[in-house]
C-alpha cells in the first residue's frame, strides 16, 4: 500500500514540481496539493493523508499553529517539514509543536524518499545538520541531567560510535559493515543507546536537546 501524502507550499512552481516528481514513485501518492497554511488544516478530512509535508512561511507562527492543530485533531497523521528556514525558532517551535521530521529544501529528493518512507513507519527523520550537532551535544555534555536523570550508566565507546554514524544518516546494515559487526549488534546497541537516555525515540531527544540548549543550531 502507498503511502498517501498532501504537499503544502505557497510556492506554485515548487509544489508542481514535487507534485510531478512524486509520480515517478510507486509507492508514494500525492493526494492533494494546498497552498496556504490553514487551507492544510481544512483539507485533511477531505484527503485523509499519512503524512502532510509542509513549508514554513512568515509568519512563522502560523505555520506552528497548523502543526498543532494537526498533531493535536488528527494525532496519527505525521507531519514532515520541507522548508528553507534553519534558525533556532523554527526548528524549536517545529518539532515541539508535534513535526515528525524537518528537512531544508536544500536535500536531494533521494533523500526526501527516505524521510517520508522513514516517517510513514513511525520512525523520525531530520536534517544531517541537527542529527550531527545533537551527537556533538551529547559528547560534550556527558554528565547533562536528561529526563530528569544524569546519563548513567554513561554510553559505550562502541555506542558513541553508532550513534554518531546513524546521526550521519547510515542505515542498520552501513553501520555494521563500517564497524565490522553484525546487523543485529548495532539494533542492540540503538536500543541501550534510548534506554540510557531514557527516551522512547529521536523525537524526545531532539525537543530535549533545543529545549535545554544542548545542541544550538547557527542562524
Amino acid at each position: 500500500m502507498s503511502v498517501q501524502i498532501l504537499l503544502a507550499d505557497e510556492n506554485y512552481i515548487q509544489l508542481e514540481g514535487l507534485k510531478k516528481l512524486f509520480e515517478t514513485v510507486e509507492d508514494i501518492q500525492v493526494r492533494q496539493t494546498v497552498r496556504d497554511v490553514q487551507e492544510t488544516v481544512n483539507k485533511i478530512s477531505e484527503s485523509q493523508p499519512d503524512i502532510i509535508m509542509m513549508d514554513l512561511h512568515s509568519p512563522i507562527c502560523n505555520g506552528i499553529r497548523a502543526i498543532r492543530q494537526i498533531h493535536t485533531f488528527y494525532p496519527k497523521i505525521r507531519i514532515l517539514i520541507l522548508t528553507n528556514l534553519c534558525s533556532i525558532e523554527a526548528i524549536r517551535s517545529a518539532i515541539e509543536a508535534g513535526a515528525s521530521g524537518y528537512l531544508l529544501k536544500q536535500c536531494s529528493f533521494k533523500e526526501l524518499l527516505h524521510a517520508i518512507r522513514a516517517i510513514s513507519q513511525g520512525n523520525s527523520y531530520f536534517h544531517p545538520m541537527v542529527s550531527k550537532l545533537i551527537v556533538n551535544g551529547i559528547m560534550q555534555h556527558g554528565h547533562e541531567v536528561i529526563a530528569g536523570r544524569e546519563m548513567a550508566p554513561c554510553l559505550t565507546d562502541r555506542e558513541m560510535e553508532v550513534l554518531h554514524l546513524a546521526a550521519e544518516g547510515l542505515t542498520n546494515q552501513e553501520i555494521a559493515k563500517q564497524l565490522f559487526i553484525s546487523t543485529k549488534t548495532v539494533q542492540t546497541h540503538r536500543r541501550n543507546i534510548m534506554d540510557k537516555l531514557g527516551f522512547h525515540d529521536r523525537v524526545d531527544l531532539v525537543k530535549y536537546a533545543i529545549r535545554k540548549g544542548i545542541i544550538a543550531l547557527q542562524e
